[in-house]
């Protein structure tokens, strides 16, 4: 489903994120520009009926030759509906499904559906029979040992380094989405506001074009009305994670005019550099700016020139987060961001 990971440097804590792509899948429907993160919009009536999915959960595709045989083994049933579950929990309400569709906000399902015409997005992935296997086998391994859950989590970052070409001074930390990675940077920028006063400001840029929790999980806000473990306290959307005891200003930045034209690239790296100036001036000591690499209309904001120049004037007091955007960059561009991330 929704998945994040965030990457920086080994020696410290990550100064910059990247969403991990998801399975190469075609969409047959363009997501809306609001819906990436926050669900999605569209009007479609669902392809896949809620009684093929509930009962799928119980009975494999018994036309694929390695799917495992049907329900007469009470275990394997069970084993099935555990991981059926298991997907829809450890996130927030996007991954959750309607019982009367057996769907999520992406109309997607949590389980494998015989004959049905699967609909993606760049945000999840579609369950196959294959990939529900898988999962029955890794679920397998944790539940006989613990100590297998933390070796996998380490296989699935040596995957991602492998697949990314990253070296191995780089940490990688999982998230059950990239909006929730945004709390990674957040820390490193609280630590470096502490050492002088504790105030944060954060610049969020293609506002709008981004994961609509983006603001919110970026100024230390619940982006979501439900939390990622169950029994979690009450909360509001955009009601603090500190309780008000830390300051954070959350400041947006528009990659375009009023009606819709893109401001040119100068115009946007002097909105950037006149938020953060004036951050600076009103008492911030950490000022986090977002370097937006191909959002969701496939633009960028500000340009790497810009942050760089940003960091050679401030110093410690800017951190820059590199949103990577589901991958959407030329090739080797994750690459040069984290070899740039030491000098941020």
């Amino acid at each position: 489903m929704g998945c994040g990971a965030s990457a920086g440097p080994k020696a410290g804590t990550p100064d910059a994120t990247a969403d991990q792509k998801p399975a190469d899948q075609k969409p047959t429907v363009e997501p809306d520009v609001q819906d990436e993160r926050a669900g999605a919009t569209s009007d479609e009536k669902p392809t896949v009926k809620a009684d093929a999915i509930k009962a799928d959960a119980t009975a494999p595709d018994s036309s694929k030759p390695d799917a495992i045989a049907p329900a007469k083994d009470e275990q394997v049933g069970s084993a099935r509906e555990r991981l059926a579950r298991l997907l829809t929990e450890g996130c927030d309400d996007r991954i959750t499904v309607d019982p009367k569709t057996g769907m999520h906000k992406y109309n997607g399902t949590n389980v494998p559906v015989p004959g049905a015409v699967s609909r993606s997005s760049c945000t999840f992935s579609v369950p196959t029979e294959d990939m529900f296997q898988a999962g029955l086998a890794c679920m397998e391994k944790m539940g006989s040992s613990p100590d297998d859950a933390n070796k996998m989590s380490g296989d699935i970052c040596s995957r991602i380094r492998k697949a990314w070409q990253i070296n191995e001074s780089t940490a990688i930390t999982l998230c059950p989405s990239g909006t929730d990675a945004e709390f990674i940077p957040l820390l490193v920028a609280l630590v470096r506001a502490q050492r002088k006063g504790g105030k944060v400001t954060t610049i969020v840029t293609a506002a709008g074009e981004v994961g609509s929790g983006t603001s919110n999980a970026s100024g230390g806000r619940h982006f979501a009305p439900l939390l990622p473990v169950s029994n979690g306290p009450p909360h509001e959307i955009g009601g603090s994670l500190f309780a008000d005891t830390i300051k954070i200003d959350i400041v947006e930045e528009k990659l375009r005019t009023a009606d819709g034209r893109r401001h040119e690239v100068d115009a946007l790296d002097d909105q950037v550099a006149a938020s953060t100036a004036k951050a600076i001036e009103d008492g911030a000591d950490c000022v986090v700016v977002h370097l937006v690499v191909g959002c969701k209309t496939g633009q960028c904001m500000p340009s790497l020139q810009c942050v760089e120049s940003l960091v050679a004037t401030y110093k410690e007091s800017v951190l820059v987060v590199v949103d990577a955007c589901q991958g959407r960059m030329v090739d080797h561009g994750l690459q040069a961001f984290l070899r740039k991330a030491s000098q941020f």
